[in-house]
């Protein structure tokens, strides 16, 4: 029957077993058809994994499973107690996989990928929860990367190569060709998996196939109410188009589903931006995320943007400021963050410490930071260097014109 997609009939048969012949394979079957039903459903899966686990002591990905919904008995349960009668490094690892479900479970989302992080793994299913909880929080570049290195391991893998896929159209430029390849693989290994097809819309949005890509995400949103990926490349794809009415349509019903989802402000504060009278609400949107979220790089570059169009710069470079020294803000846009901050002391008239962060840039590795430069002293202007010192010679001449104009 479920081969067949015949959910609800084999819901009916299982049910009619008696409770008290219930085996951990018959709770489990029942958690797995009730757990994409409604909220209602939701909750009795749960219920049925934790008797899985009560009866079965070894099943640790229903644990998992549990540990991570937040339920209220993930509260009560020892981590390092379940895992005393086993031995070795898969012991550890395990109390260490379990202990971040439990932290996911109790929405501290940064300290869960500090735990998981400590496992160093070459396992693809881990390399694959990794790379969602940094997608989670916002972080592209580390959880493609993650999922990346998941797929290369098992590229007849589908779970969350849609993410994966996502990722690489959302990169600046479109990772087109990684796309293409990526698509081809799902659709050659199960051309019937969900991730498959949405890798293929991606591929169509990129070959700019606008029509097919929003027929099938319109039809997407109405299946998954609470993905955010799907709200987010609907949104963009509509502001690319300049449909700036149907953004808003689209992102009140984003606000509406997902409420408390900083990804999903930052949406609202990109339509606002596109908008005459809207800036400001954008604004204010974006500093709250980054106050709360630094590691959402959307929204430090979209707020830094925002206060350089608008010659704020004071205000820029006190967030700049502190932005270099979270610890939360991803390391690979350090360069980058310097960059712009010594952009920002140069329009200020300080000289010396624009010259400090330009220097910073270089260190960080911000490849961009000698192109930008170059472009900053005009289109037409040709200023050639080759090391490290030349460019920052050039920033502190850029300084000094800038300062006596």
């Amino acid at each position: 029957m479920v081969k067949e997609k015949k959910y609800e009939e084999a819901l009916a048969v299982l049910a009619k077993i008696p409770s008290n012949q219930h085996i951990p394979k018959v709770r489990y079957a029942m958690a797995k058809l009730l757990a994409g039903k409604d909220h209602k459903g939701a909750n009795m899966s749960i219920l049925y994994l934790q008797d899985v686990y009560t009866n079965c002591v070894s099943a640790f990905g229903c644990l998992a499973t549990v540990l991570r919904s937040g339920a209220s008995v993930a509260g009560t349960l020892d981590v390092d107690s379940i895992t005393d009668g086993l031995r070795g490094s898969g012991a550890a690892n395990l109390t260490t996989w379990l202990e971040a479900q439990k932290l996911l479970g109790a929405g501290q989302t940064e300290q869960a990928l500090k735990t998981m992080s400590l496992l160093g793994t070459n396992n693809p299913k881990i390399l694959t929860e990794i790379g969602l909880v940094y997608h989670t929080l916002g972080m592209r570049h580390e959880a493609r990367s993650e999922l990346a290195k998941a797929h290369s391991l098992d590229s007849e893998q589908h779970y969350a190569m849609d993410t994966l896929a996502l990722l690489y159209a959302q990169n600046t430029p479109p990772m087109v060709k990684e796309l293409e390849t990526l698509a081809t693989q799902l659709m050659n290994s199960d051309e019937n998996t969900v991730e498959a097809w949405i890798a293929f819309g991606h591929c169509a949005r990129c070959q700019e196939k606008f029509d097919d890509a929003m027929r099938h995400l319109s039809a997407a949103i109405k299946r998954d109410l609470k993905n955010i990926d799907l709200y987010e490349l609907q949104i963009v794809t509509y502001l690319q188009r300049e449909k700036i009415r149907e953004a808003r349509a689209a992102v009140a019903i984003c606000m509406q589903n997902l409420p408390s989802s900083p990804r999903a402000r930052v949406l609202k504060a990109q339509v606002l931006l596109a908008t005459a009278n809207g800036k400001e609400e954008a604004q204010s949107i974006l500093e709250d995320v980054v106050f709360a979220h630094p590691y959402l790089l959307e929204a430090v570059w979209l707020l830094i943007g925002q206060y350089d169009s608008t010659h704020n710069y004071q205000k820029g470079t006190e967030v700049l400021k502190k932005l270099t020294e979270n610890s939360m803000v991803p390391f690979h846009s350090m360069g980058r963050l310097h960059h712009q901050l010594g952009e920002f002391l140069s329009k200020t008239g300080m000289p010396a410490a624009a010259y400090h962060h330009a220097n910073l840039a270089l260190t960080k590795q911000f490849e961009e930071a000698s192109v930008q430069a170059n472009d900053s002293f005009g289109a037409n202007t040709v200023v050639p260097y080759s090391t490290n010192a030349d460019y920052a010679s050039l920033c502190a001449k850029r300084v000094s014109w800038s300062t006596s104009r």
